[in-house]
């Protein structure tokens, strides 16, 4: 019987308020085909989410923590098995290539978070049963390119031992909000390996809203379903593009790199039809053609909850092999007799004021002319959102928002290992 490798990964939340983090040493390599990969595959991802889920449905993932934890796999997969990962990830780079390109990544992603006071950690480990014999060069990969480190736990002696040691160190790197991701369901006598990581970011806003400014607003679920919002509001300076389908708004965080990026289709029952003409090519073009302008800005005030198990979509978007029997993950222990059986991935964001008040007491002045003519960008209904890194393109986390004041709605998926 074929060993299973229970795969986990883990996208983590996000909240607006304050903090900093350590700088990571800049990097030369050219990061872009990296950023257009990762962002590439989240769209085909998010476009899954789409046909699979109801049309009323908030969805948030993130493509960074998927492929990221993928990456690790690939590390340990060799013939047909990494071929397939390579294609689904949009991934041209190989071997050695690959990791350095995920290094530099990684490390001009830490920079800019560095530059703007924020915390952007991505840690990943490698929780392994003790009788394997771990490939040196397997696990020297995980923890020069990922940062992550090899613990070992009995999962033959029982799951619970094993869930609370994993659970912890989630709960861990995302301060406490995520602390049940692993549960005894997931582990068996045949697990040999989980592979986690996690996305965890907190930022403040460039130009913060006040909460004096928020007010009750109508938003348009559909075109005659209404209902009521908390919309933040201001005005200022910000990057905002308007073509015949959409219209694009980019609020930077501290340090003007990191930005949320909401994109709103001109018609509030067309945002499924946005998504499905989404791509790493058109988003990279609508975020160079959207220029300063000064913006009178209603977003609502929301948070969404994705909790689901992956599997299916992988294997639907063609990684296939490294689901079955025929699984090729020989780097990991020499032997060939170890595969996928699931990939559960959990995701959270906030958006709100917090954290914001702070950011308008240090002096963030936004100014405009009387006189100046003012774009109006009124995200009243339905949308998507992208949490992006301006210099690389990478966008970090991705959504779409169909009920602003749904509360933490955490989406469940069970799937049969």
């Amino acid at each position: 019987m074929n060993i299973a490798v229970k795969f986990l990964i883990f996208a983590g939340m996000m909240l607006l308020c304050m903090e900093a983090t350590v700088s990571a040493p800049p990097e030369t390599v050219d990061v872009t085909q990296a950023a257009d990969a990762n962002n590439q595959f989240g769209f085909e991802l998010l476009r899954t989410f789409q046909k699979a889920e109801h049309s009323d449905a908030n969805i948030v993932v993130s493509p960074f923590s998927i492929t990221s934890a993928l990456r690790m796999v690939l590390a340990g997969a060799r013939g047909e098995t990494a071929s397939e990962i390579m294609s689904t990830l949009h991934l041209t780079a190989d071997g050695s290539a690959n990791h350095i390109e995920y290094s530099a990544l990684s490390n001009s992603l830490a920079e800019s978070a560095a530059e703007g006071e924020s915390i952007l950690r991505f840690p990943g480990r490698l929780w392994g049963s003790p009788g394997p014999d771990y490939q040196p060069t397997f696990l020297a990969v995980l923890r020069q390119t990922f940062g992550a480190e090899l613990f070992v736990l009995n999962f033959a002696g029982g799951p619970d031992r094993a869930v609370r040691e994993i659970n912890r160190w989630i709960a861990e790197q995302t301060s406490g909000h995520i602390r049940d991701l692993a549960s005894p369901q997931m582990i068996n006598s045949d697990t040999t390996l989980l592979l986690t990581n996690a996305v965890y970011f907190r930022g403040q806003w460039l130009r913060p809203f006040f909460v004096e400014s928020t007010v009750e607003h109508p938003f348009r679920v559909a075109r005659d379903v209404t209902e009521t919002v908390q919309m933040m509001r201001q005005s200022g300076q910000f990057r905002y593009l308007k073509t015949d389908d959409l219209e694009l708004l980019n609020l930077p965080y501290r340090g003007d790199r990191l930005s949320l990026v909401v994109i709103l289709p001109s018609d509030p029952e067309t945002l499924t039809e946005l998504v499905a003409r989404m791509n790493a090519d058109r988003i990279r073009s609508l975020l160079t053609r959207a220029e300063l302008t000064s913006v009178d800005v209603s977003l609502p005030k929301f948070s969404a909850a994705t909790s689901c198990s992956l599997k299916e979509r992988l294997m639907h978007l063609g990684m296939t092999q490294a689901f079955g029997s025929t699984a090729d993950l020989s780097a990991m222990t020499g032997k060939s007799n170890l595969y996928l059986t699931d990939v559960a991935h959990q995701t959270f964001i906030s958006v709100d004021e917090f954290g914001t008040e702070a950011a308008s007491a240090t002096g963030v002045v936004i100014a405009k002319s009387a006189d100046e003519p003012m774009a109006s960008f009124v995200a009243d209904h339905p949308f998507l959102f992208l949490l992006i890194d301006q210099k690389t393109g990478t966008i970090l986390f991705q959504g779409r928002i169909q009920h602003p004041m749904e509360s933490n709605p955490a989406r469940s998926e069970q799937q049969n290992n």
